[in-house]
């Protein structure tokens, strides 16, 4: 899987751009390389996974925000807010699960189907 890393300044938001095939070890390797990043600028992060073919098993699914909590080496990087924008009708109900799974372990994320309303979310300070 390829990804790049653009930064919002005027709505303080990390984006990452996924394209490709991705399995639990490129969730992980992005997941810890971005978060680090909004960390250090105190932003928020957007995940587009509108070009993504995730081989993640539902099982790896649930268990994985409770995993990439133990990733960090700095604990701190693990919260803020991030939004996973999806593809309409593809892989919804996978993503879906994702967002149930993490929010239950603690991690404040939501999916949405349209990346103006995730960005405008995550400027939402309200929604903390």
């Amino acid at each position: 899987m390829d990804y790049e890393v653009s930064i919002d300044h005027d709505n303080k938001i990390v984006c990452a751009l996924c394209k490709g095939t991705i399995d639990v070890t490129d969730a992980m390797s992005v997941t810890k390389d971005v978060r680090a990043r909004a960390f250090e600028l105190g932003y928020s992060v957007l995940y587009d996974a509108t070009e993504t073919f995730p081989q993640i098993s539902f099982a790896q699914a649930y268990t994985y925000p409770r995993d990439i909590k133990n990733l960090y080496a700095d604990p701190k990087h693990r919260y803020g807010k991030a939004a996973i924008v999806c593809a309409p009708g593809k892989d919804e109900t996978f993503w879906k699960f994702l967002e149930t799974t993490a929010r239950n372990a603690g991690i404040i994320v939501r999916v949405f189907l349209d990346k103006s309303e995730a960005a405008q979310w995550l400027a939402d300070d309200a929604a903390h």
